[in-house]
């Protein structure tokens, strides 16, 4: 792994020195994934959480047949099922690359010993930590305040980089739209585009 390839996806929490990246290399995994390759089965037990490198991945849970997209995380993202890295306990939920994905990954065990190292690392495990969590909130919170319009109109404004990378079945499940009327949505916003112009 290149200095330059951690540095690059690790800059979004915080600028490491030379040396602390050196540190990070000793202690990180890289993983590669090709599209559609499961990062994270049901059952399986977290061991990483994850810094998304280049790609684009998913978290979700199964409802039956029917699988539910709970988060995306694409470049300078972070993906985790939380509950089972943090109690080291089965994973409820699935990651899957929805892209060829390379991942930065991090262990308890290697996060406590970055610790240990300086207070820089434990700041950093504290941001990636709380950008993990705080990206379940998000969503728990807009599917409870809104209708479908607003939450449509949210993943536009805080995910429209994302809007072209995903397929439409999987964003209307993220926001809990059914797919005829997700459609709908982005008909009108198609159009409303047109309007503007």
């Amino acid at each position: 792994m290149t200095t330059f390839l951690l540095a690059t996806a690790l800059r979004n929490y915080i600028d490491f020195s030379n040396e602390e990246i050196l540190m990070l290399q000793k202690t990180v995994q890289v993983r590669h994934f090709k599209k559609r390759e499961i990062v994270l089965a049901y059952g399986e037990k977290e061991q990483y959480i994850s810094c998304v490198a280049k790609g684009l991945v998913r978290k979700y849970i199964m409802c039956g047949d029917r699988s539910i997209s709970t988060e995306f995380a694409a470049e300078g993202g972070v993906i985790c099922s939380n509950s089972s890295f943090g109690n080291r306990l089965p994973s409820e939920y699935c990651i899957e690359a929805i892209e060829a994905t390379t991942l930065i990954s991090f262990t308890l065990d290697s996060l406590e010993w970055l610790y240990k190292q300086s207070p820089v690392f434990f700041e950093f495990g504290k941001i990636i930590v709380a950008h993990s969590l705080l990206k379940c909130e998000e969503r728990e919170i807009m599917l409870m305040k809104y209708d479908a319009q607003r939450r449509f109109n949210f993943f536009m404004e805080t995910k429209s980089n994302l809007f072209l990378r995903l397929p439409q079945n999987m964003i209307a499940s993220y926001l809990n739209i059914q797919p005829e009327t997700f459609s709908k949505l982005k008909r009108q916003a198609s159009l409303k585009k047109l309007d503007d112009i």
